[in-house]
């Protein structure tokens, strides 16, 4: 999993480092970040400072994958080889919608799930957004972590007092195919929500 807003210079050290990487320690990190408290690993790892917990529970899997699988590791450095920051991190943004979108959904504060599909309203603070619809990609606190359509891998925190969930005409949450700018239905403003 890339981190969002990854400098260039930053991306080729992290490609370095994964040439580097003992099988054995990735395997260590991966156990400490799954058990580690989300807050903590974002304090200690700037890298994961804008990532949500389901960000970093998947960078946390793939790591560990790639530890117990040499063909995958290769595979990965065969992919990133030539590849820029910002490739890498519009890669990365696609890889998390697929995940979001066949995930078991996490129930978060407000009755909210982890891709649930929303829309903005009553923002005093970031105006501009009022209006846009995003998708719930886990919770920060009392807030939850919303994935703007059209934006690769920036969330912003937002009160759910914010938020009006979508729904499809099926009456199933909408969810935003392949990380934002669509919807797999029809969507309309959840009854009540």
């Amino acid at each position: 999993m890339m981190p969002p807003n990854i400098s260039q210079t930053d991306w080729e050290r992290a490609q370095q480092e994964m040439q580097n990487a003992d099988p054995e320690q990735m395997k260590a990190q991966a156990r400490m970040m799954k058990t580690m408290d989300k807050a903590s690993i974002r304090r200690m790892n700037p890298q994961f400072a804008q990532m949500s917990d389901a960000q970093i529970d998947m960078a946390a899997q793939q790591m560990e994958m790639m530890a117990s699988n040499p063909a995958m590791m290769k595979m990965a450095m065969q992919q990133m080889q030539g590849m820029n920051a910002q490739q890498a991190q519009s890669m990365a943004a696609q890889q998390m919608g697929r995940a979001a979108a066949t995930a078991p959904r996490q129930a978060l504060t407000g009755g909210f799930s982890a891709g649930d599909r929303v829309e903005l309203h009553s923002l005093k603070g970031a105006a501009e957004h009022n209006g846009k619809e995003g998708t719930i990609t886990g919770g920060q606190g009392e807030r939850l972590k919303v994935l703007l359509d059209g934006m690769d891998t920036k969330t912003l925190a937002l009160k759910p007092a914010n938020l009006t969930k979508l729904e499809t005409d099926d009456g199933a949450p909408a969810v935003a195919a392949g990380g934002g700018g669509g919807r797999r239905g029809p969507a309309r403003r959840a009854a009540g929500g």
